[in-house]
C-alpha cells in the first residue's frame, strides 16, 4: 500500500491464542471481539501476505486488518490501483533457527512510544478498543503493541534490563514439537470445463502451543500455498485441464514457528472423465 494513511492495526479474536499476543488485551478477546490500536500504526506504506510463490516456508499471520479505498501496488513498475486491501503482520522460523517477524508496516514503532510525527502534524488518536484502562494516552504508546514486542524479543532470546510500568517480562518458548495435519475430505465441483477441487482437514499441536497456520501442496511438495483456517482448514484450487491425478501434501506450523515435516502424499484423482 502506497499512500499516506493514518489507520490502526486490527486484531480479531481468531488470533487471541497465539503466543505473540500473550499478556495483552488481545489474549483476552472473546469470539466476535477485536482489538483496535491507536491510529497511525498502518501509516505511509504497509504490506499484505499474498500467495504469490514467494512466501517463506511456515509463514503465519498474527493480525489482519482490511481497509477500503487504499492505493495498492499490484504490478511493480506499472503504478497503483485503488480498492480494498488487507494488512498482515507475519512470522516464521528460518531454517537457520532464527525467528523472523514482519510487522508489514513502516510505523510499528508508533505503538512503542509517543515521539513521532504524522503527515498532518496531528498526533494519532486511540480508536475504540477493548483496552479501556483509565489513564491510557490516546496518542501512544500502545501497551498491547509494546507488550507484543517484549514477547517477540523474548522468543528471540533477549529481554530489556528494565521494563516500563504495566509491561510484563516474557520468557522464551520451550516448544520444539511441530504440529501434525491431515486431509479429512476431498470434493469436486465441475462448471463447464473447469473442475474446482475442495480440500478440508484438521491440525493439532502437541507441544503446548497453538496451530498458527496450514500449508498445502498439490504438486508433491514443489510449491506450497496457505490454507484458510488452522485446527480446521480448507483449500480450493482448479487443476490444469486434463490433469488426471495430483499428489497432495499438508504441513502445519505452530506459534513458535515449528514446521511439520509432511508425510506421504495423498493421491487425488481429478474427475475429468465425468464430462
Amino acid at each position: 500500500m502506497n499512500a499516506w494513511r493514518n489507520d490502526p492495526i486490527v486484531v480479531d479474536a481468531e488470533f487471541a491464542g497465539l503466543r505473540f499476543w500473550r499478556n495483552t488485551a488481545v489474549a483476552r478477546l472473546q469470539p466476535g471481539e477485536r482489538y483496535v490500536s491507536i491510529k497511525g500504526i498502518l501509516g505511509h506504506e504497509w504490506d499484505s501476505d499474498i500467495d504469490n510463490g514467494f512466501r517463506p516456508p511456515g509463514l503465519f499471520r498474527l493480525a489482519a486488518s482490511t481497509f477500503d479505498n487504499v492505493l495498492y501496488c499490484v504490478h511493480p513498475g506499472r503504478g497503483c490501483e485503488a480498492g480494498s486491501a488487507t494488512h498482515h503482520a507475519v512470522m516464521y522460523r528460518h531454517e537457520s533457527g532464527a525467528l523472523v517477524f514482519g510487522a508489514g508496516t513502516l510505523q510499528w514503532s508508533w505503538g512503542l512510544d509517543a515521539h513521532h510525527d504524522s503527515e498532518t502534524g496531528v498526533p494519532p488518536e486511540r480508536q475504540n478498543t477493548v483496552d479501556t484502562r483509565v489513564g491510557v494516552d490516546p496518542h501512544g504508546p500502545d501497551r498491547v503493541l509494546q507488550q507484543a514486542t517484549v514477547n517477540l524479543f523474548a522468543d528471540m532470546g533477549v529481554q530489556p534490563a528494565t521494563l516500563e510500568e504495566g509491561l510484563v517480562r516474557a520468557e522464551a518458548s520451550t516448544d520444539d514439537v511441530a504440529p501434525a495435519s491431515g486431509i479429512d475430505s476431498v470434493a469436486f465441483v465441475r462448471r463447464g470445463d473447469v473442475v474446482t477441487t475442495y480440500l478440508s482437514g484438521s491440525a493439532a499441536d502437541g507441544g503446548g502451543g497453538e496451530v498458527a497456520g496450514v500449508e498445502v501442496s498439490v504438486d508433491g511438495g514443489a510449491t506450497w500455498h496457505p490454507a484458510e483456517g488452522r485446527t480446521s482448514w480448507r483449500y480450493e484450487w482448479e487443476p490444469d485441464a486434463g490433469t488426471s491425478e495430483v499428489a497432495v501434501l499438508t504441513r502445519a506450523v505452530d506459534d513458535s514457528g515449528n514446521l511439520e515435516a509432511p508425510g506421504r502424499a495423498r493421491r487425488v484423482e481429478i474427475p475429468w472423465s465425468s464430462r
